[in-house]
């Protein structure tokens, strides 16, 4: 069996999550590649076909001169980087004008396939329509995305971010009656013809509203392009369904520790910890805490605390009339549910540096010099706000000459 598998014979309570930041760039992945448009093969052939020549670099330059706009390079897309796609398809639409006059005056390569489908593309309504609708749904995955990709804990709030993304792309193609008559979202039969909207009715951005005004633009053109966008929708909904723990009664029941929902919180959610966990706490004592917990009035310290970890400690420090401390067992459960990873951004940061830090000009680099500098990095913030003392200064100096005299 898998590795995985092994673990949990030896350990049957441990819990597998899946990377959310992962999972929510590949349900805007797969809907944006289910569109009539191939949108991501655009955005990297135009960067590919800029970013290897100096003169056609220079070229475009000229161009966006001559159309006043904003001299910007093309970003580039990596379909495996979460958040490339909105930025690079932002960029192509800022740039549209100078890239049609830079297509429409080049003169070279005019046998080459890349540089006829990007000019075709480029000529194209309907590419810049389909562009356009593309960038103004991609914020609802980002913004959730981004998120998700905090260092503090965010475990407690997960479910919530997750139901709500599911909820915004609902609302942007089925009938408001279709979701309100329904007792979970989750029930919602999205692909039903006749729970969704009429296209005149379809969220598709006000951007995208306007170029469908065109008057050259036939009606199987729009026929077809408000087939792709229920199609676009019907995608992603089904991807979250299928791979979002959107069920799952851990994240359900995470949302215990969030303090602002204290008062509709369930003892129940505390006990499903405390048995998952092996928490070994007083029974009586805990649920005493929890019932203070939800009549309690918190301070304004604790309510305004820009992490929910910071705010438990702060709740362990109140003291009752006696000065003892007044919650004991509670803030060593919610700990405990905080401290689970609620998606894979920090190792993937670290995996970045390591890639920037271990370069091919650097290749040679041994182990524990690696790890000296990603130590620094982490624990020192940015480095031109570091200020170091003599001594630091006199050791780094040192380092420097041993290693001068080294080479």
């Amino acid at each position: 069996g898998s590795a995985l598998q092994r673990v949990k014979k030896k350990q049957p309570n441990l819990k597998f999550i899946g990377c959310l930041c992962h999972l929510i760039h590949l349900a805007a992945q797969k809907a944006t590649n289910s569109l009539a448009v191939d949108v991501e093969g655009i955005l990297i052939k135009l960067f590919y076909y800029l970013e290897k020549s100096s003169k056609r670099k220079s070229e475009f330059k000229n161009c966006q001169v001559l159309s006043d706009v904003k001299i910007h390079k093309i970003f580039k897309h990596v379909s495996t980087r979460w958040l490339s796609l909105e930025n690079a398809l932002t960029r192509l639409i800022e740039q549209w004008v100078p890239l049609q006059i830079f297509f429409a005056n080049s003169n070279v390569m005019k046998d080459n396939e890349n540089y006829l489908m990007l000019c075709e593309s480029l000529k194209s309504p309907k590419v810049k329509l389909y562009c356009v609708f593309v960038m103004a749904i991609l914020p609802t995955f980002t913004k959730v995305n981004v998120a998700l990709q905090k260092e503090q804990p965010c475990i407690h709030t997960l479910h919530d971010d997750l139901m709500n993304l599911y909820y915004e792309l609902l609302v942007r193609f089925i009938k408001p009656a279709a979701i309100t008559k329904s007792k979970s979202l989750l029930n919602i039969n999205f692909q039903k013809a006749k729970n969704q909207k009429s296209d005149d009715s379809l969220v598709v951005g006000s951007s995208a509203r306007v170029l469908l005004q065109d008057s050259n633009r036939t009606l199987e053109e729009k026929e077809e392009f408000f087939l792709s966008v229920r199609k676009f929708f019907v995608t992603a909904c089904k991807y979250i369904i299928r791979k979002f723990p959107l069920q799952d009664e851990f994240f359900k029941h995470a949302s215990v520790a969030n303090i602002f929902k204290r008062q509709t919180a369930d003892l129940q959610s505390v006990k499903y910890f405390t048995s998952l966990f092996n928490c070994c706490v007083d029974s009586d004592q805990l649920e005493l805490e929890f019932a203070f917990f939800q009549a309690d009035s918190l301070s304004s310290e604790i309510l305004e605390a820009e992490r929910v970890d910071v705010a438990w400690h702060k709740i362990s420090q109140i003291k009752n009339s006696n000065g003892y401390a007044k919650y004991v067992a509670l803030p060593k459960v919610m700990m405990s549910i905080l401290s689970v990873p609620h998606s894979n951004a920090a190792s993937e940061r670290i995996f970045s540096m390591v890639r920037k830090n271990q370069t091919e000009s650097r290749s040679s680099m041994n182990t524990k010099t690696l790890e000296s500098l990603l130590i620094t990095k982490l624990n020192m913030g940015i480095c031109y706000d570091v200020k170091l003392s003599n001594d630091d200064l006199k050791k780094a100096k040192g380092a420097c000459y041993l290693m001068q005299k080294k080479l």
